[in-house]
């Protein structure tokens, strides 16, 4: 059960990290921490909210909802391939923290559509391992969005090549959960191994 915790912790953290590079660039003051906060919160209530009802109430593995993240990280790509010469990504000003509530809310499509699988995904109590690698995640960005703000040529960094990343990240978030592999439900051991 500890590898189980431990795997689907880390799960978390990589599924935030997948997905969060758009806030990144949006936390750098401080005091917009409060809102980012309270926007997570619910963004992964509502993730874990879709993922149980995907699970309960689809007549089909809850691993079919993979086609979400897959398809987001395909029309992204496309968007993105569509958009080359345009002068690139930057990063909005938000500057109190009920703007960053509303910013991270409206960046947050992907978050949901990644979590909300993985949630659906998971097994024998892990939910609750996943959603403290999130916070994790979180706790980690936060502290890397202060760290950006005095280094702006890695800033510079990410706010080029992030775009570009991310849609393939979130496609092989989406082939993962897909695949139906025995780690679906991150370490847990599966019905065939259990019968």
């Amino acid at each position: 059960m500890l590898f189980s915790a431990a795997g689907t912790f880390l799960a978390g953290m990589v599924a935030f990290g997948s997905t969060s590079l758009d806030s990144l660039l949006v936390l750098l003051p401080a005091r917009v921490a409060l809102g980012y906060l309270a926007a997570m919160v619910l963004v992964v209530s509502l993730s874990w909210g879709a993922g149980w009802a995907g699970e309960t109430l689809l007549p089909m593995d809850p691993g079919v909802l993979g086609v979400v993240p897959l398809g987001l990280g395909l029309w992204m790509l496309v968007a993105s391939l569509r958009a080359r010469g345009d002068s690139g990504p930057s990063a909005p000003g938000v500057r109190s923290g009920l703007g960053m509530f509303a910013v991270t809310l409206s960046i947050s499509g992907d978050n949901l559509a990644v979590f909300a699988p993985l949630f659906a995904d998971l097994r024998g109590g892990l939910e609750i391992w996943f959603a403290g690698g999130i916070a994790g995640g979180i706790l980690i960005w936060l502290r890397l969005s202060r760290w950006l703000a005095g280094h702006p040529r890695w800033r510079g960094w990410l706010l080029r090549w992030g775009p570009r990343v991310l849609p393939f990240i979130l496609m092989g978030v989406g082939l993962y959960i897909l695949s139906d592999s025995p780690t679906d439900a991150l370490g847990v051991v599966g019905e065939s191994e259990a019968g």
